[in-house]
């Protein structure tokens, strides 16, 4: 999986994926929110898997959100040269049982046949999987019925990539 680095400018990568998802959350009545007030945030990452990342993030607030809000928040972490991605929403939560499976592939929190979300499972793996190739973290805070939050580290400078033996 190749990873091409480029300048990004986080404020305008997030901004439009929240401007082509927002009638998605409005259609639900939600109140989607963009909130940057650290400027243009520019890091030298791989733009199509930070678009991957955030839309997946931001579809799944707005599938497991039935009222109330998704909010979008960017941070510059100047001190550890790092900016953050957080995607909040007030929607059914994740219970603790789950939240050290959520990022298996094919994990779903509730696997019944009559769940009320529709879904492959695969969404927050990839979410995952993409941001430790960019040399970054996510993390999850929830509690059931209680919403989400998710955080999705990145370093101002992806880490060189080395091969791997063969």
């Amino acid at each position: 999986m190749p990873v091409e680095a480029e300048m990004v400018f986080l404020a305008d990568v997030v901004g439009g994926i929240v401007e082509n998802l927002r009638s998605m959350g409005e259609e639900k009545g939600l109140k989607v929110a963009f909130i940057n007030e650290d400027g243009p945030l520019p890091i030298h990452s791989d733009s199509k898997k930070i678009e991957q990342i955030v839309t997946n993030l931001i579809s799944n607030a707005v599938k497991f959100t039935d009222h109330g809000s998704v909010t979008i928040r960017l941070s510059d972490l100047s001190a550890e040269q790092r900016a953050c991605i957080e995607v909040s929403d007030t929607g059914i939560g994740i219970g603790a049982p789950d939240l050290p499976h959520l990022f298996e592939p094919f994990y779903q929190a509730d696997p019944s046949d009559t769940r009320s979300y529709e879904g492959s499972g695969l969404g927050l793996s990839i979410v995952k999987k993409f941001t430790e190739l960019l040399g970054g973290t996510v993390r999850v805070a929830s509690a059931l019925g209680d919403g989400a939050t998710f955080k999705v580290i990145l370093p101002y400078k992806m880490p060189h990539l080395r091969s791997k033996a063969a």
